[in-house]
């Protein structure tokens, strides 16, 4: 598993990666959700979303907020291994962790199933382009995309679904 992080993607290939993620993640939310709310009877929280996704900053939002979880989550895995010089397990340790606490604060236990999961795909993307060799810009870049992207399929299916707010 090492060797296919570390050989870095490029052009169309790159697109393949986020798109395939993308497919992925979409799946594992509805088989997560369905799991969650179908078999554990789950009421969801007591959360009451404010923004409205028919506005039109919602896109630069979603883009805005997917970059800041990224330079949070994913970008010191760089750091971490620019330091340890390589992939190890405990890159892997911090990186199950880190995405344990990404799954936390989307809002709770149930949560690390679904975004924690969804943070360990998006690690292998960002390793996959390039944060395995210690780069930067271009994995946060298309990390960010990535994120950016199945947040607004989910976006999107929450419309079709009758919510008009997110």
């Amino acid at each position: 598993m090492f060797v296919w992080l570390e050989d870095e993607v490029y052009g169309w290939r790159v697109f393949r990666l986020v798109i395939g993620f993308v497919l992925c993640s979409f799946v594992w939310a509805e088989i997560s959700f369905w799991f969650i709310f179908t078999l554990f009877q789950f009421q969801g929280s007591k959360y009451v979303p404010t923004v409205s996704i028919l506005v039109w900053y919602f896109p630069l939002m979603l883009l805005g907020k997917a970059f800041l979880e990224e330079l949070i989550f994913r970008l010191p895995v760089s750091f971490l291994i620019r330091d340890i010089g390589y992939l190890d397990q405990r890159v892997f340790s911090f990186v199950l962790v880190w995405q344990i606490v990404f799954g936390l604060m989307h809002g709770g236990f149930l949560n690390i199933f679904v975004q924690g999961v969804l943070g360990l795909i998006l690690v292998a993307v960002y390793l996959k382009c390039g944060g395995a060799k210690g780069k930067t810009l271009k994995p946060l870049l298309v990390s960010t995309f990535a994120h950016a992207l199945y947040n607004g399929l989910i976006a999107v299916e929450m419309l079709l679904r009758g919510y008009n707010f997110f």
